[in-house]
């Protein structure tokens, strides 16, 4: 349609509310305000769908030439509201033929239609009518129906934004891939925070767990950079143009939308990674190495093991021992490739902070990666004096 190649004619016509009685027929609300006359009936006998109609459904407006969803959107609302108003003032909705200006957003009337035979309709009959019922419905009715749907798009990512304080982007990236990706990304926050919540201060350097407003965006960015990437890697690429014999390629039908459902990581494993790295018991870089272990080995291997039992067997734990750290940094003061920049610290001859943050790089290589990065910067300033 936004390409001008397809256009569409609405029609609009209001009904009172109807409910469905115990037989599955429809009856008028008692209470409802805008009882319509026997006209709407009337102009509907000519109608091959009249049978179908609610008891006293309106004349039907026609609004011609939508060339986009959103002007039938627009025009649906606006005739709603605008029949609404006239039935409230006791006027019938006359029939007739309406165009959509679209800057002002409104209706105007084009001509008047006196008959239905005007309409020219001619039922379709690959297309039946849709009559919603509780015998079309399961025996439930529409309300009950639409509570058991999914959570729509819209609200899902309304409700990662306040309920996680994930930014829109992050939202919109987990909720793309629908039903599976939310319930993977709650399920590794739940388990995030109840590691955070039962670990002892002597596997962290911090005691009190982060909240939920810190602890969510970190599995964000950890599902949608990081996991999601590791997924599009391992799809079928597309065909090769330049590939004459198409043997490098794969048919278009055999390419799957990138889904969570193909990681071979669980959302307990991705939360117990996250948890390690907010409690400082890893770093950034150990936790990239162990999510691609992990997701290179598939469930029930013997190398897929949790986060914990990977950092244990390759000695990716951070250090984080005041004793072990210190004995680190005083063992870097005594080697003789330093004494220059020590003495240099000492004697003030270069700006202190140049000295020390060489010092700790040393330290660092030292520890070969693994010591906790602050609690090494403070021990080694106390040992520097």
């Amino acid at each position: 349609m936004h390409t001008g190649s397809l256009r569409c004619d609405l029609n609009v016509s209001l009904a009172p509310v109807v409910d469905d009685d115990d037989d599955g027929s429809p009856s008028v609300h008692a209470g409802n305000r805008y009882e319509m006359d026997g006209d709407g009936d009337a102009a509907n006998k000519d109608n091959p769908f009249g049978k179908y109609l609610p008891p006293n459904t309106g004349n039907r407006v026609e609004v011609k030439n939508l060339n986009s969803v959103r002007q039938v959107i627009l025009a649906t609302e606006y005739e709603a509201l605008r029949q609404t108003r006239l039935l409230q003032q006791g006027v019938t909705i006359p029939q007739e033929t309406r165009t959509f200006n679209a800057p002002n957003g409104c209706t105007v009337t084009l001509r008047s239609k006196e008959d239905a035979i005007d309409y020219r309709f001619m039922p379709e009959p690959d297309v039946p009518p849709v009559i919603l019922n509780r015998d079309s419905l399961a025996g439930k009715s529409l309300p009950e129906l639409l509570g058991t749907l999914p959570e729509l798009p819209e609200a899902a990512v309304s409700r990662l934004m306040i309920e996680y304080t994930l930014d829109e982007d992050s939202a919109l990236v987990i909720v793309s891939d629908g039903t599976p990706a939310i319930g993977y990304f709650e399920r590794a926050v739940r388990c995030a925070e109840a590691e955070l919540q039962s670990s002892t201060t002597s596997d962290t350097v911090d005691t009190a767990p982060p909240k939920r407003s810190k602890v969510a965006p970190v599995v964000s960015k950890w599902l949608c950079n990081d996991l999601f990437g590791m997924v599009k890697k391992q799809q079928p690429s597309s065909a090769n143009p330049n590939d004459p014999t198409g043997a490098s390629g794969m048919d278009q039908q055999s390419i799957q939308a990138i889904s969570i459902a193909d990681s071979t990581v669980s959302p307990e494993q991705l939360g117990s990674l996250v948890s390690m790295i907010l409690s400082n018991t890893i770093s950034t870089r150990a936790g990239k190495n162990i999510l691609s272990l992990m997701f290179d080995n598939p469930p029930g291997s013997d190398a897929q093991k949790t986060p914990r039992a990977i950092a244990d067997a390759n000695g990716w734990k951070l250090i984080t021992d005041k004793i072990v750290l210190r004995n680190i940094c005083e063992t870097v003061m005594r080697d003789p490739q330093n004494t220059k920049q020590l003495t240099q610290y000492r004697q003030g001859k270069m700006k202190k902070h140049r000295i020390v943050k060489y010092l700790l790089g040393k330290a660092m290589s030292e520890s070969q990666g693994n010591a906790q990065p602050m609690l090494l910067e403070e021990i080694l300033t106390d040992v520097l004096g």
